[in-house]
């Protein structure tokens, strides 16, 4: 009952007009930042937190929330329309997304997108009020075995996430091992596979790794393409054509639900973020989604789970950040900063005072 009447609280607080506009103004600078290329959320929501340095700390922290879940829905935008991933934690739904805009569907692909955004952040915002301190004392027990467990099945998967040949899958998985060993030695602090490079002291930074592999091979296809009719349709997106039907909603709705629990559950352990929920939730539908063998063509649940799964992943990560003071992704480290510039220590004392 006092969690409910602490919500109750909150609600009134949040709903004040100055926070509502904060709120909006969050949301529609996170979704430019977010449908840029290149930019991320952890580089959005720490380009914007000067904008909040006048505020109040209730209306700051509503505001770079909104930011950094709109930057979650931008990201999809680019990655549908363009194939060229917003974020990071959009890779995966370009994956059908991009398919689905080929089809003429391009609308029906981002109404999915928002929806299961919502629908994900939500789960994950319902979980994170009522047993958010559980969950972060669930988290930081997620020690360097069960890490490794997690990337094991992780890398493994990619072996038949690629459809008829195992082979692509096995090859870009060592590929991504050996980009993962550049930089320093996490427990012996030695420099490796730098070429004396300082730049990659700190490794291959992974957004740019993402934008260059999806973004520079779509804009060398176009510029060769150039005389030949864009393969997605240039029409005017509807409301009408893009609101899904009964039978769509039927399909994605159990696809929502799982990934949105999965990527709560993939949020709260450090270090993992939005980009490995929205694979993880990725993965679970094609092993055991209905539709599962259209996946990587064009399949709704394909948008969907990676979507929910990266929003929820969002809302989990404020679970170790408010209740232990750990921030569980680079993104809500920006954040923790934030807070503690306006005098707000977070961790098991914040609820309290």
């Amino acid at each position: 009952m006092t969690t409910l009447q602490h919500l109750g609280d909150g609600f009134t607080v949040a709903l004040d007009p100055v926070n509502l506009l904060a709120a909006l103004v969050g949301a529609i600078l996170g979704l430019i930042v977010g449908a840029l290329p290149g930019i991320g959320a952890l580089t959005g929501v720490a380009l914007l937190l000067p904008l909040t340095f006048s505020f109040n700390p209730t209306t700051a922290v509503i505001m770079l929330a909104a930011i950094y879940y709109a930057n979650m829905y931008g990201g999809a935008y680019s990655a549908i329309l363009l194939n060229i991933p917003g974020d990071s934690s959009a890779v995966m739904t370009a994956l059908d997304g991009y398919p689905l805009a080929k089809q003429n569907k391009a609308g029906k692909a981002l109404f999915t997108a928002n929806a299961a955004s919502f629908v994900g952040g939500t789960i994950g915002m319902v979980i994170l009020t009522f047993i958010g301190p559980v969950m972060a004392n669930v988290g930081i027990r997620f020690g360097p075995a069960e890490m490794a467990s997690l990337l094991l099945v992780a890398m493994t998967s990619l072996g038949w996430l690629v459809g008829e040949n195992p082979m692509k899958g096995i090859v870009s998985t060592c590929l991504g091992i050996l980009f993962g060993t550049i930089g320093l030695d996490a427990l012996v602090g030695s420099a490796r596979f730098d070429f004396g490079v300082l730049e990659l002291l700190g490794g291959v930074p992974f957004i740019p790794l993402v934008i260059g592999v999806f973004g520079f091979s779509q804009l060398i296809t176009m510029m060769v393409d150039k005389d030949k009719p864009y393969d997605v349709a240039a029409g005017k997106l509807t409301i009408r054509e893009s609101i899904l039907d009964k039978g769509e909603v039927k399909r994605i709705g159990g696809t929502i639900v799982r990934s949105g629990l999965l990527g709560t559950v993939v949020g709260i352990l450090p270090g993992a973020g939005g980009a490995i929920g929205s694979f993880l939730g990725y993965v679970m539908e094609k092993k055991i989604g209905r539709n599962r063998a259209n996946m990587g063509k064009g399949a709704l649940e394909g948008v969907a789970a990676s979507e929910a799964a990266n929003n929820s992943a969002v809302a989990g990560a404020f679970a170790p950040l408010l209740s232990l003071g750990i921030p569980g992704s680079g993104t809500t480290a920006v954040l923790l900063g934030g807070l503690i510039m306006w005098g707000l220590a977070p961790g098991p004392m914040l609820f309290r005072t």
